[in-house]
């Protein structure tokens, strides 16, 4: 039975009730005379159930037929027990004949709920005292069916509860004025607010101005449209602090005003808990692309100088010339001590990574050490002319520590400042005292350059093990990159840290320090100032002068030339005359693009012969502009990847976007140690024509010069 049936019979029970005691109040005030028969049928004719027993004895005087038809009853029981007729009917016997509370106040309707045992139908008894014929004070009691209203009300009574009890769930009906006319308690608590504040400011408590404006302007008409609509919205409690709430709006039916249901849950901590998820997965990912390119940029650095070795070996193979052997044959010592090192420092990232790396202290002479580091430096490289400066703090001179690891450090850290920095620059390395005691000291070693500098952004990442700050300056000055990364680790490993200070173009300046034992057999003090050594800045040794209480003693440590090694990544099956190739139109020239000269050697050397010139460009920028200058003189381009200052894609790109119809049609050639898919599909997608890998297969390398300069010969 719907809820507009329940009020329809409601009203009409109430009717009936109206006309039955309106019947009652007429006799018992005795304003008319009628005949037992005719008030019999008068009360038959009423549609509810109803009996009368004297007040004293409960004997039956009369039941109405529509009592005997809902409980069955049959015979005469006029003069029986009112409760032998009826009352095994119900559960209960309290409430059925109120006799004494009727007596005490004759004027009073009783009112009792009973439940019959047959049909579990409940009823609500009314009890009263009335004048019957004949009789004074007879007991009139009459039933009304609220079977349905008990359910009602228990389903109400349950869903109170259910609604009252929830502690996740806020549940409110809001009218259109924005006020409550219903919330649950959990409602008031999440927001901090009274229930009587909650009432008097309704939900502007509860969202600021913005989402106010939301949900008034949006939300709502999606509601009236739809009849519902989810939603997120913060709410922001009375102690400022915001839950982010998932809701879901409905419409209410009211004939009195438009309402609006809404039920909410807090998903602040499944928010929270997506946010770190989606973190760790950009993390996850991140890592796993770096790693990707770390691999990338390793297959690179050991193709790189294996294919050096494996051209110049082939050229070596097929000279006549001692000369020429003995060139080749150096500059493959060159690209083999590059492998070795470039081997050794994946070994040493690799190990660092798997925590297998353990350092080994021992007794060490800080002063031998200092020694050992200059030995393996290249102070006056390439005739750059560096003005370099040492200064050694009062220091012991005999330590316990892992020397070995120690000078690794010092060594790259001054290795990367001589590369970096410019001709007539100043390299400065300093070594303080922070603090010692009878056990130990701590040292902070700083090395300045006045190079490049390193941008904020590179800084973030230079001393990631998967990154580089810059992979084409790494590969120029002979280095895979992994140094600072390896650097930093063993830092930590001996309870110091690394980090680096720097402005882009302001040169670098990069810290360490370390806590080391102090060797308790010995007493002697190491000082070193080279800042005003005329000597050491004219013929590269440096004058170490003790401490106070070692003035006699007096070395020179002598700084030796060493070479920086270059690299060819190209593989020449058989070196062999190349025929002549008669090119085409007024376009003879290649341009090539390739930072390392190795690499622009084997080249021409292997096309020497063919007829075809070269023009050379040791970066993309100087590509873009000598194409620029003149792009008619050029019939193809053979472009290198990874360059210094301009890459090969940007070069690419650069030249595509040219105004000369002939720079969108000029064959573009990769050709890289870049082997990967990934690297291959990004040359095609900046606009390159094809792709050869390093080391450079030269009959397929020749064979796709002839495909793009001469497509109608067949070889």
């Amino acid at each position: 039975m719907d809820y507009y049936t329940l009020i329809f019979v409601f009203i009409a029970l109430i009717l009936c009730v109206i006309s039955f005691y309106t019947v009652i109040r007429l006799l018992k005030g005795r304003k008319f005379v009628v005949s037992k028969k005719t008030l019999e049928n008068l009360l038959n004719g009423l549609d509810i159930c109803l009996f009368v027993n004297e007040s004293h004895s409960c004997r039956l005087l009369f039941v109405n037929e529509k009592l005997k038809k809902i409980f069955n009853i049959k015979g005469e029981v006029a003069g029986k027990h009112s409760y032998d007729v009826l009352g095994h009917c119900y559960e209960s016997k309290a409430g059925f004949c109120p006799k004494e509370r009727l007596i005490r106040d004759s004027e009073k309707v009783i009112v009792s709920e009973l439940k019959h045992k047959a049909n579990g139908k409940h009823y609500r008894l009314f009890a009263m005292l009335i004048d019957w014929i004949g009789i004074k004070d007879a007991q009139l009691v009459y039933l009304l069916d609220i079977t349905e209203t008990v359910k009602v009300e228990k389903q109400l009574r349950l869903m109170k509860s259910f609604i009252n009890s929830s502690r996740r769930t806020t549940m409110a009906c809001v009218r259109n004025d924005g006020k409550f006319s219903f919330f649950n308690p959990y409602s008031s608590e999440l927001s901090g607010y009274s229930q009587q504040e909650m009432e008097e400011s309704g939900i502007s408590v509860l969202f600021d101005k913005k989402s106010q404006k939301v949900l008034k302007e949006e939300i709502l008409p999606l509601i009236a449209e739809n009849g519902e609509h989810r939603f997120e919205m913060p709410l922001v409690n009375k102690n400022g602090k915001t839950h982010q709430m998932d809701y879901l709006g409905f419409q209410v039916e009211s004939d009195l005003r438009e309402e609006f249901g809404f039920v909410g849950h807090d998903i602040t901590g499944m928010r929270e808990l997506e946010d770190e998820l989606l973190k760790a997965k950009k993390c996850a990912e991140h890592a796993n692309s770096a790693k990707i390119e770390f691999l990338m940029a390793m297959s690179h650095e050991i193709r790189t100088p294996m294919n050096a070795i494996i051209g110049m070996t082939k050229i070596a193979l097929n000279a006549d010339d001692p000369k020429k052997k003995e060139e080749c044959l150096k500059k493959i010592e060159k690209s083999s001590w590059y492998l070795l090192n470039v081997i050794n420092e994946i070994l040493d990232i690799s190990k660092i990574e798997a925590n297998r790396t353990e350092l080994v202290p021992k007794v060490f002479d800080f002063e031998s050490t200092v020694k050992n580091i200059f030995d393996m430096l290249d102070i006056h490289s390439k005739g750059k002319r560096h003005k370099f400066i040492v200064n050694i703090g009062d220091v012991p001179a005999s330590l316990i520590g892992d020397d070995v690891r120690l000078s690794q450090i010092i060594v790259n850290l001054l290795s990367n400042a001589v590369k970096f920095t410019p001709e007539n620059g100043t390299v400065t390395f300093e070594i303080k005292n922070l603090g010692e005691d009878d056990e130990s000291c701590e040292l902070q070693v700083e090395v300045k350059d006045s190079g490049i500098g390193i941008s904020a952004q590179q800084q973030e990442r230079i001393f990631d093990s998967y990154e580089h700050s810059n992979s084409s300056v790494e590969r120029k000055f002979g280095s895979a990159g992994l140094g600072l990364a390896i650097s930093k680790k063993i830092v930590e490993l001996m309870g110091g840290r690394l980090w680096v200070e720097s402005e882009l173009g302001k040169g670098a300046k990069f810290l360490f320090t370390v806590k080391l034992q102090k060797d308790k057999s010995g007493n002697k003090r190491l000082k070193i100032d080279s800042a005003e050594d005329d000597c050491f800045q004219k013929t590269g040794k440096l004058e170490i002068r003790p401490a106070a209480n070692n003035v006699n003693k007096e070395q020179i440590i002598k700084i030796p030339e060493a070479f920086m090694p270059e690299a060819a990544p190209f593989k020449l099956e058989a070196l062999k005359p190349v025929a002549e190739i008669s090119i085409p139109g007024d376009r003879k020239v290649v341009l090539l693009a390739e930072d390392v000269d190795v690499n622009r050697e084997l080249i021409t050397m292997f096309f020497k012969g063919s007829g075809i010139i070269f023009d050379f460009a040791e970066n993309g920028r100087e590509a873009v502009a000598l194409f620029s200058r003149d792009p008619d003189r050029y019939c193809l381009i053979l472009m290198d990847v990874q360059m210094p200052v301009m890459d090969g894609y940007e070069a690419t790109r650069k030249i595509r976007a040219l105004e000369p119809d002939w720079s969108k049609q000029i064959p573009i050639i990769a050709m890289t140690a870049n082997v990967f898919k990934e690297e291959i599909d990004l040359c095609f997608e900046v606009g390159m024509d094809d792709h050869v890998g390093k080391p450079v297969d030269m009959d397929l390398l020749r064979e796709k010069i002839i495909s793009f300069l001469m497509p109608s010969v067949e070889e």
